[in-house]
């Protein structure tokens, strides 16, 4: 493997690095979401809802079927009987569409978990540069592989080792292995 070749999966796994704190940052959402749904009682509020606008549609068709001899209903998203059918059918029901156009979460949480993900990304991307930059200041491909072993890297794709000469930026490695979210079978990320 080329010192170029090296560099490409070294920015594969930045790349994979990135990615994981993605994935944790969206499971702690969820997690945070599903804890604030259920202390405001989403759920419980949404489905009283539901059973309210499904009462009122019904009462809405026996009225029009009843008067379809006198008039003419105009279905529009605008009229009485489409806004309740919309919300009815709202892809993820009455409790999706409360979060989607009804709710904002003003809790710190959430706005702490996005600054701790971001900060966690700048420190993956500078230490990931710091050591494509070290990377490149070796003379061989084969220096690059004993120094990326010495960090932790598993390099078993990557050929012969030699000694390892003075490297030119501190590279903090707890930001180059980053654990992906481990989900349960049949979880998504």
């Amino acid at each position: 493997m080329t010192k170029r070749e090296i560099i490409k999966w070294l920015e594969g796994k930045r790349s994979e690095a990135l990615k994981n704190v993605s994935d944790q940052y969206r499971e702690a959402v969820k997690a945070h979401d599903a804890a604030l749904y259920k202390t405001i009682g989403l759920e419980e509020v949404s489905r009283s809802i539901e059973g309210h606008l499904s009462a009122a549609y019904e009462v809405y068709t026996k009225w029009a079927n009843h008067n379809e001899d006198y008039i003419r209903v105009r279905h529009s998203s605008y009229s009485v009987g489409g806004m309740i059918e919309m919300i009815l059918n709202y892809n993820g029901g009455v409790s999706k569409r409360m979060i989607d156009g009804d709710i904002e979460d003003i809790m710190p949480e959430q706005e702490r978990l996005l600054d701790e993900k971001n900060r966690i990304y700048d420190e993956i991307r500078r230490n990931y540069e710091n050591l494509i930059i070290n990377v490149k200041s070796l003379k061989t491909a084969k220096l690059a592989c004993e120094y990326l072993e010495s960090l932790g890297f598993d390099i078993s794709k990557v050929s012969e080792k030699e000694e390892c000469t003075a490297l030119a930026v501190d590279v903090d490695t707890r930001y180059l292995f980053v654990p992906g979210v481990t989900c349960a079978k049949g979880d998504q990320p």
